[in-house]
């Protein structure tokens, strides 16, 4: 949905489960429909879509992207983004480690990554941006350089789709802890590493950072100031995702109440104001306990939950500052970023369905992104 003329918002639809083109319309005739009328009655709906590798190879057929354009239309709904991030299952198992496979050395997350712009260049009106987020570059630490021939390939094949279809294309690159990008610093450096290796400028124009509010406050960053970096620096903001992660004190109660976050699926750092970090919450488990020490673990909490101790949100990391560079536009596509709810307790997620969820959160944002404008969006939404 347009908050204005510069502001397309939704939440991410990667927060139902299916691969296939079916389980895609499906979530659209079901859940997000419901999710739209209630947010949106009276004007069409923005989708952040998901669309995984077997869907967006589907969707290659020109009959059957056809036929989901008309879906669209008929749901009253328009597309501006994709979470290009997962590539494959994204609930019901394991995920952990395997979500940031392939990587950018691996030419499959390339043509992922075509297909999924091509799938938006014939769903996006003519003159549109439509944006697509990806992982930072791979996991663990490794040479940035690596991931750079490829990156290359995908700015100049995105300038030629651009100029044949009439849209504005870019890609997000989404810094997650213990990645090959994960600071604003990190992101800042690479992007301009890859600029300078490209005389063309295709680079500068189609490539871009996804600021995730979650990953940011796992960094102990201000997301308003990465915010204003990006901008003062020249870096293409794709997308903003919105979501927040939990903000502790380390004792023993919070140990206790933190297992029943793991839940087996995602993988779930920690990471501590001096410094410290641990891959997965087992690894935190395992060592001593430092009572009053500040962590943050990577559990995405829903945005309007104010936290239940001994267990408390970042999202008090979202600043007034924040929101109104939201509401002035500064990047044009903006997500609810939530997909946990089927794993979380339920006295994070709440006794709500799906629906009730998003709705909920999304209203909150809303609400925040209002505040940041001279123009209130309507009361109604």
């Amino acid at each position: 949905m347009r908050l204005n003329q510069q502001l397309s918002f939704s939440y991410c639809l990667n927060i139902h489960p299916g691969e296939q083109l079916a389980d895609v319309e499906a979530a659209l005739r079901g859940p997000a429909s419901d999710i739209a009328h209630q947010l949106s009655p009276d004007q069409p709906f923005g989708l952040g879509l998901r669309i995984a590798r077997p869907a967006a190879s589907e969707l290659q057929d020109p009959a059957k992207l056809a036929a989901f354009r008309d879906l669209l239309q008929e749901l009253n709904f328009y597309a501006f983004s994709i979470n290009g991030f997962p590539y494959g299952a994204f609930h019901g198992t394991r995920v952990k480690e395997k979500v940031y496979l392939p990587d950018w050395s691996d030419r499959r997350r390339l043509d992922y990554s075509m297909d999924l712009f091509r799938i938006l260049a014939a769903l996006v009106p003519e003159g549109e941006e439509a944006s697509v987020s990806s992982v930072p570059l791979g996991y663990g630490k490794q040479e940035p350089e690596r991931f750079i021939p490829l990156l290359l390939e995908l700015a100049a094949e995105l300038r030629a789709l651009q100029e044949s279809s009439g849209r504005r294309l870019h890609l997000g690159l989404e810094p997650e802890p213990d990645c090959c990008l994960e600071t604003t610093d990190e992101t800042i450096a690479f992007l301009q590493q890859l600029y300078a290796a490209d005389a063309s400028g295709a680079a500068r124009d189609h490539i871009g950072a996804c600021l995730d509010t979650c990953h940011a406050a796992m960094q102990f960053e201000d997301p308003a100031e990465m915010f204003q970096r990006y901008l003062d620096q020249g870096i293409l903001i794709s997308k903003v995702q919105l979501s927040a992660a939990l903000d502790v004190e380390d004792s023993p109660e919070t140990r206790e109440r933190l297992l029943t976050v793991d839940d087996g699926v995602y993988l779930h750092q920690v990471k501590c104001a001096d410094g410290s970090r641990w891959a997965d919450l087992p690894e935190l488990a395992s060592t001593p306990v430092q009572r009053g020490r500040s962590l943050r673990v990577h559990a995405h909490v829903p945005l309007d939950w104010a936290g239940l101790p001994p267990l408390g949100s970042t999202r008090h990391t979202l600043s007034p500052s924040f929101w109104k560079l939201l509401a002035q536009g500064a990047c044009p596509h903006v997500e609810v970023e939530t997909y946990t709810f089927g794993v979380l307790p339920s006295d994070i997620s709440g006794s709500r369905d799906v629906v009730s969820n998003v709705v909920g959160e999304c209203r909150w944002a809303i609400n925040q992104i209002s505040q940041g404008t001279n123009n209130p969006i309507p009361a109604r939404i």
